[in-house]
């Protein structure tokens, strides 16, 4: 291996374990530098896996300083190398779930949503209608509380109903079936009364078939 590689690796190994060792210690401020030069020094490395893993580490520390707004940052700033430098979307979801998070316990709710947002075109970029459907059960939780108007808001049922017909196709009935009672109860929220009746329809037709 490279020296100077070799060096690089033992600074980033000093600094976590640095970093560690202050937060256990109650030094939040201190430890917050040093895991920013740790993602610093990853980023620079193109590590990209263990920068995101440092964005995590440094909104966790603002996290215990009392600064949500800021931590949620730092999440979302992780999502993106996890999604766009480790294609890992899987990791992505968590760091939003966690930005989102501190934001909704700082009545950040407008911001919260936009992050569910996020995470369901993210998932509907790659087809995963079922997680985005989830995320939109999400964002109307936030809109909800924060007392908006959730008319036309439909996305999130029309993720239900693609999940519906994928399982449909599959065979898999009893998840299609489940899929739809999920569609009518999420356009029965957002007071989508039209949509409502073309799926309790579909429910009848399709429970009608599996009877006979």
């Amino acid at each position: 291996m490279d020296r100077k590689r070799k060096d690089v690796y033992a600074i980033s190994m000093k600094l976590e374990s640095e970093a560690r060792g202050l937060e256990a210690e109650g030094n939040v401020g201190k430890a917050l530098r040093m895991w920013r030069d740790y993602t610093k020094l990853k980023l620079e490395k193109g590590s990209y896996f263990l920068a995101s893993y440092g964005r995590y580490a440094e909104g966790r520390v603002l996290e215990r300083m009392g600064k949500q707004s800021k931590a949620a940052r730092k999440y979302a700033a992780a999502a993106d190398l996890a999604e766009s430098k480790c294609q890992n979307l899987d990791l992505a979801a968590f760091f939003l779930l966690e930005s989102a998070r501190c934001l909704e316990s700082v009545s950040r709710l407008s911001d919260a949503r936009r992050v569910y947002e996020r995470m369901a075109r993210m998932w509907m970029e790659v087809g995963n209608h079922f997680r985005a459907a989830d995320a939109y059960e999400r964002a109307v939780r936030v809109i909800e509380r924060s007392g908006g108007s959730l008319k036309g808001y439909h996305r999130g049922g029309e993720e239900w109903m693609k999940c519906y017909e994928k399982h449909l196709e599959k065979g898999g009935i009893e998840d299609a079936l489940w899929s739809l009672r999920r569609a009518w109860l999420y356009f029965e929220r957002v007071g989508a009364k039209g949509l409502v009746r073309k799926v309790k329809t579909i429910l009848e037709r399709s429970n009608r078939s599996v009877k006979s």
